[in-house]
């Protein structure tokens, strides 16, 4: 199963594990998303800001939340529609996504 962005592959032991070693904000952020994030993903982005670009866990853990919110609001869009009040496509033709209840007219 590919759960959440990128070409991490995971499962759902592994998302749980993955989940537990995030810091906490970033754990509030994996939560809350209204797109299903891959923890293991976050986790290895983690990893490669601290580890290779030696930034501190807070910075690159702020890096990583800021790029969720990037794309927060064309992921309510997709999920639940133009009426969404924090939807926002961005100006692009968006698709709903598999689970949308709404359809375009």
């Amino acid at each position: 199963m590919n759960n959440g962005y990128g070409s991490v592959e995971t499962n759902v032991h592994e998302d749980l594990n993955a989940f537990d070693q995030l810091p906490r904000a970033l754990r509030q952020a994996c939560r809350y998303a209204v797109a299903s994030w891959s923890c293991v993903h976050a986790l290895k982005e983690l990893r490669d800001l601290t580890n290779m670009m030696e930034l501190p866990v807070p910075v690159a853990s702020r890096l990583i939340i800021d790029g969720m919110a990037y794309s927060e609001p064309e992921d309510t869009y997709r999920a639940y529609g133009p009426d969404h009040p924090e939807a926002d496509n961005h100006g692009r033709r968006l698709k709903p996504a598999k689970f949308a209840t709404w359809r375009r007219a």
